[in-house]
């Protein structure tokens, strides 16, 4: 349960930091009217995306190892 919740904690980051730099790309563009529904669905769908790069990378190399098996 804890790494599930710490996997949301980070999905969440993830998120925020792709909305944020998308609000600033937007405004560095000289857009006035920022659309923020759809930078956070762009955004969602960004972390989503990488999650399923990153998570089956991190499974694999952060596996427990059972120091008790020989």
């Amino acid at each position: 349960m804890k790494m599930i919740l710490g996997l949301f904690k980070y999905f969440l980051i993830i998120t925020l930091i792709f909305f944020l730099s998308l609000i600033v790309f937007e405004i560095s563009l000289g857009n006035d009217n920022v659309h923020y529904r759809l930078l956070l669905d762009k955004a969602i769908m960004m972390s989503l995306k990488f999650y399923f790069i990153v998570l089956p990378i991190h499974f694999l190399v952060f596996r427990k190892v059972n120091p008790h098996k020989k």
